[in-house]
C-alpha cells in the first residue's frame, strides 16, 4: 500500500505506543486513574487597572462615589427582591424591573448566552460576588470585551444597575454601561463556602432541569464537587474531569488548563452551565487534594462512529433536547477506522465505520462518510513535523479497526460529532 503523506513522503513511526493493548491517548496511563498532587491552583490577584466606565478615576475616588448610593444592599437582599418578579416574566422568561440598585462586586467570570430571539436583551453576563453570594450580571458587549480580560485577577467593581431575571427564575443585576473599577483586593470570596457541594450525579440532575433560551443557553448556581482531571489538551479553555462512571465538561479562561495536572485530584467550584444544550461547569476556583479520586469506565456495550450523529439539536426550536444533553454524562466506546480529512493541506483525525483507503479531500466528504471528528490538540493540524505526537495517526489509512474510549465534546453547529479520544486500543 502506498504510504500516507502531508506535505513529504513516507510513514512516520510512532515510538511507546503499545499495540493489541490499552494506551492513553497522550500518556499510556490506565483507564482506573490514582491521583495525588500538592501543586497550589488558588487563584493569585495581581494589580492592574481595567477601562470599563472611569478608567482616570483613583480607586479613592470611586469608593467615595459608591459609598454615596442610596442603600445599601447585598446580593442576598437583590435575590430576595427578583423573588417578586417571577409571575412578570415576559414569553422567554426574561424580565427587567425599575428598581434600582448599587453594589460593589468582585468579578469571577464573563460569559456569553448567545440568543437570536428578541426579549432576552444583552447576550453577554458577568459572574460576580460581593463576598458573601453570586449574582448575573448583565453587562453590554463592551463591557464583555473589557471585563474578559481581568478575569484571572478578581477585582472590584462599583454595578449601577436594575433588578431583573433571565431563563424564567435565575436573578440578574441589568447594568447598561454602569460598571466601574475601584479596585484590587477590595472584596475577597472564600469560594469554597460559597458553593454547595454535589456529586456529578446531582450536577446532571441540576443541569437536565435548568430552563434554558432558544439557543440552549443557562447559567446558574456555583457549586463544587470533587473530581480527577482526565483531559487539559482539548484546546486552551475546556477541559474534562471525572468521578466514579461520569464525566463533566469545563470551560474557563484561556489560562484555566494551567491550574491543573492531568490524573490529579481537585476539589473543583464552578457555575453550573448548558450550552447549546451541552452541559458542563463554568470554572471558578480549585484547590488540590490528596483524597484520590476514582474514575473507571467498565461500559462495554460500543458505538459505531455513525451512531454519534443520532445526537443532535436544532435551535430556535425546542426548549430542551434530553437524549442529547445526556449523551454527555459518561464515556463512551466506539469502533471503527482512523482516516483523516484535510484542511489547508494538513490532516485532521476522524473515525469512520467502513475503513477507506485514502484520506477525505475535506471535511464535508467526512461528514459524508459519518465519521467523527477527534478533538485531542495534538490530532488536529498534522504535518510531518509533528503527527509523532499523535498516537492514533499509525493506524490511518489501515485497515486495522481501532477501539476508542471517546468523552463526547460537541455536536458543532456545521453539523456533525467532535469527540475528545481519552484512550484506545487494537
Amino acid at each position: 500500500m502506498k504510504k500516507k503523506n502531508f506535505i513529504l513522503s513516507g510513514l512516520i513511526f510512532l515510538t511507546g505506543l503499545t499495540a493489541c493493548q490499552g494506551a492513553n491517548i497522550i500518556s499510556g496511563t490506565s483507564v482506573s486513574l490514582s491521583t495525588s498532587s500538592s501543586q497550589s491552583t488558588a487563584v493569585q490577584t495581581t494589580s492592574s487597572s481595567s477601562n470599563i466606565t472611569s478608567s482616570n478615576n483613583s480607586s479613592e475616588q470611586s469608593s467615595s462615589s459608591s459609598n454615596s448610593a442610596a442603600e445599601k444592599i447585598s446580593v442576598k437582599d437583590i435575590k430576595s427582591k427578583a423573588a417578586n418578579y417571577l409571575s412578570s416574566v415576559n414569553e422567554v422568561g426574561v424580565y427587567e424591573s425599575t428598581e434600582e440598585v448599587e453594589i460593589d462586586l468582585q468579578l469571577i467570570a464573563v460569559l456569553d448566552a448567545i440568543t437570536t430571539k428578541q426579549g432576552y436583551g444583552s447576550r453577554y453576563k458577568a459572574l460576580m460576588s460581593d463576598g458573601e453570594d453570586y449574582i448575573y450580571v448583565k453587562i453590554t458587549d463592551n463591557e464583555y470585551k473589557d471585563l474578559k480580560r481581568y478575569i484571572t485577577e478578581r477585582q472590584t467593581y462599583h454595578v449601577k444597575g436594575v433588578i431583573g431575571l433571565y431563563n424564567k427564575t435565575e436573578p440578574e443585576i441589568i447594568s447598561d454601561g454602569e460598571i466601574e473599577y475601584i479596585g484590587d483586593d477590595i472584596i475577597s470570596t472564600d469560594y469554597l463556602s460559597l458553593a454547595e457541594e454535589l456529586s456529578l450525579s446531582d450536577i446532571y440532575d441540576h443541569l437536565n432541569n435548568l430552563s434554558l433560551n432558544c439557543k440552549g443557553v443557562a447559567y446558574s448556581s456555583v457549586i463544587k464537587t470533587k473530581v480527577t482531571c482526565l483531559a487539559k489538551d482539548i484546546n486552551s479553555t475546556n477541559l474534562y474531569f471525572g468521578n466514579g462512571q461520569y464525566i463533566i465538561n469545563v470551560h474557563g479562561n484561556d489560562k484555566v488548563t494551567n491550574n491543573f495536572t492531568k490524573g490529579s485530584s481537585y476539589i473543583l467550584v464552578g457555575a453550573l452551565s448548558v450550552y447549546n444544550y451541552r452541559p458542563s461547569l463554568e470554572y471558578v476556583y480549585s484547590e488540590p487534594i490528596s483524597e484520590e479520586i476514582a474514575f473507571n469506565y467498565n461500559d462495554s456495550s460500543s458505538l459505531k462512529a455513525s451512531d454519534f450523529y443520532k445526537y443532535t439539536y436544532q435551535v430556535d426550536e425546542e426548549e430542551k433536547y434530553p437524549e442529547y444533553t445526556k449523551f454527555f454524562e459518561t464515556p463512551k466506546l466506539v469502533e471503527g477506522y482512523i482516516n483523516y480529512y484535510l484542511k489547508d493541506g494538513k490532516g485532521n483525525l476522524v473515525l469512520t465505520d467502513n475503513y477507506y483507503n485514502s484520506p477525505f479531500s475535506t471535511i464535508e466528504n467526512a461528514k459524508s462518510a459519518k465519521s467523527i471528528m477527534i478533538d485531542n490538540e495534538n490530532c488536529r493540524q498534522l504535518t510531518d513535523s509533528n503527527v509523532d505526537y499523535c498516537p492514533l495517526y499509525e493506524y490511518a489509512l489501515e485497515e486495522i479497526k481501532v477501539s476508542l474510549v471517546v468523552f463526547p465534546y460537541m455536536w458543532n453547529t456545521s453539523k456533525y460529532p467532535m469527540v475528545y479520544c481519552y484512550n484506545f486500543s487494537i
